[in-house]
């Protein structure tokens, strides 16, 4: 059992840093949030036009890392012999596990981020990493992520399962003040015109789209397009099954 971070800055796979931690899970994740937290994470200080006072952003607030990589010790399953894997690039950091969410969170719930369940996978394990305050513990895990993101000006996490939840992915967009200069500026009309094209047809969930686009993953250009078609309204959210797809309003 283990915990691996890769650290990507470029698809081709250039300058690529693998970190491995293994040991005690409490150790594992101790270590792999401390090298999170001193070389990846960021922070910026903005000016605010409607404040008087300037505010501290960052690439990603720790506080919701540190629930999701929690959340992924706490959660997976000690018999399936695979790795957690943050997998971290200019655009986002995704934190891979297994399995995906307890059958008793509905696909509603997870469409609606109402991460709550009656049931606790690896309670004992729980209650050790509660002891040593890791985790809160009581279903408080998403609404603290939920918090620190919004508080941050990021957006929502996404999350991909397969149809039979065998493992989730819950992936967090960088905010965009961190996106390279070429990338924060996804305006262009040739750009906006390849997502209609893409969603001309059928319905798609942002990762989807994302393929589609010819992309491994989501990109932040995408994510900030697609967030400013659908507030200008060319672009419309539906829930279908546990995901939010997008689509083309008719």
């Amino acid at each position: 059992m283990r915990i691996e971070v890769v650290d990507i800055p470029d698809p081709t796979g250039t300058n690529m840093v693998e970190k491995v931690f293994t040991g005690p899970i409490q150790r594992q994740l101790k270590d792999a949030l401390a090298y999170i937290k001193n070389y990846i994470l960021k922070e910026a200080i903005v000016k605010d036009a409607n404040k008087a006072e300037s505010v501290k952003i960052y690439n990603y607030p720790y506080a919701a890392v540190e629930e999701l990589l929690s959340n992924a010790v706490y959660h997976r399953s000690y018999q399936i012999n695979e790795p957690i894997t943050v997998r971290i690039t200019p655009q986002s950091i995704s934190i891979t596990s297994f399995p995906g969410f307890d059958r008793s969170i509905t696909d509603k719930k997870i469409s609606e981020y109402d991460i709550t369940s009656p049931i606790y996978r690896n309670r004992r394990i729980g209650d050790f990493l509660k002891e040593l305050h890791l985790i809160e513990g009581r279903n408080t895990g998403y609404p603290t992520v939920l918090n620190a993101l919004r508080d941050n000006g990021s957006a929502y996490p996404e999350f991909e399962m397969d149809d039979g939840r065998n493992y989730l992915t819950v992936t967090l967009s960088v905010h965009p003040y961190f996106l390279p200069e070429k990338e924060n500026k996804p305006k262009d009309l040739e750009y906006r015109q390849r997502n209609i094209n893409a969603l001309s047809n059928k319905k798609m969930s942002l990762n989807e789209l994302a393929k589609a686009m010819g992309y491994k993953g989501i990109t932040a250009k995408l994510s900030l397009t697609v967030d400013n078609m659908i507030k200008s309204g060319a672009i419309e959210k539906v829930v279908v099954g546990a995901y939010v797809k997008l689509h083309i309003p008719k």
